[in-house]
């Protein structure tokens, strides 16, 4: 991330004010169950995740029904107003298939053998966004993570606490090397509740970042059209130009050629006058000839 060390006190100031020195167990249960709300926590509150989660399990008899359901059917599950629905019902049919297509079960089992460092690579190679690879590297594998998704991207970068041209790898690469493992949870957790807090905030902040991008591409457009235009403008004078061109080179091979022949006229007759009179002297003799009188 550019300018790091410029904004790392910064952070380190928000971290301390957030960080819970005791977060809940949120991690206890079915491993899988758990995955599928960290995927569906990602750019959504935590009420939200936990109740399009409850609507999957009353909707869908068990983790193979759901595997094999149209993304669609789980989108419409999670209601209109869900972050990232349609997205989000993808990614839970991938990973799941994915699972089910190696293991020939659903189990996250054969990860516990995995380093940590392979082991989110794994979970990324599965379908994972980077939030929920990093929640479930951290919560289900005790692994050094801090979840990152776009919504605290954007609070931060709202706050001024990274800079504005940040994207999520590097919003969370930064995190991960201020934050110790030991304090990663509850670090997560703070966030959590920091960025939920801000949710209102953040979504007049997108919108407003939303119509400047409007406005700059609607002037972009319109410098676009204008350049587009002033070059037809030109290409059109230079083919003018061409064609003019054209039509002198062709009045002057013309007028070449025309030339050419009235010299070869020229030369023609001149030819045939002096034919004409070499032949002249030739016959006068012979006439004065006849006109000798006999003797």
């Amino acid at each position: 991330m550019k300018n790091a060390t410029q904004y790392e006190k910064k952070v380190r100031k928000l971290l301390d004010k957030v960080k819970v020195s005791r977060p809940p167990a949120e991690a206890n249960g079915d491993p899988i169950r758990a995955m599928l709300r960290a995927i569906l926590e990602a750019d959504a509150t935590r009420a939200q995740a936990a109740q399009a989660l409850q609507c999957l399990e009353e909707e869908f008899v068990d983790l193979n029904e759901l595997r094999v359901a149209p993304s669609k059917d789980l989108a419409e599950c999670f209601g209109r107003g869900f972050p990232g629905a349609r997205e989000k019902g993808e990614i839970i049919v991938q990973v799941l298939n994915g699972i089910f297509d190696r293991e020939y079960r659903i189990t996250l089992e054969h990860l516990e053998k995995e380093t940590k460092r392979e082991l989110r690579r794994r979970l990324l190679d599965l379908g994972l966004s980077p939030y929920a690879a990093a929640w479930v590297t951290l919560q289900l594998f005790d692994g050094h993570a801090v979840p990152v998704d776009s919504l605290l991207v954007d609070c931060l970068k709202m706050e001024d606490y990274v800079p504005s041209d940040s994207d999520l790898a590097d919003v969370q690469g930064f995190l991960e090397r201020l934050v110790p493992h030991k304090n990663a949870l509850g670090v997560h957790v703070g966030l959590r509740e920091y960025a939920e807090q801000l949710l209102p905030a953040v979504t007049e902040y997108r919108r407003r970042l939303a119509a400047a991008a409007a406005e700059q591409a609607a002037e972009q457009a319109a410098v676009d059209a204008a350049e587009k235009a002033q070059a037809a403008r030109v290409e059109q004078e230079k083919h003018q130009r061409e064609q003019e061109k054209a039509a002198r080179v062709a009045e002057k091979k013309k007028a070449a050629r025309r030339k050419t022949a009235q010299t070869a006229a020229k030369a023609a007759k001149a030819a045939k006058s002096a034919k004409a009179a070499k032949a002249a002297p030739a016959k006068a003799p012979a006439k004065a000839a006849r006109k000798t009188p006999r003797k």
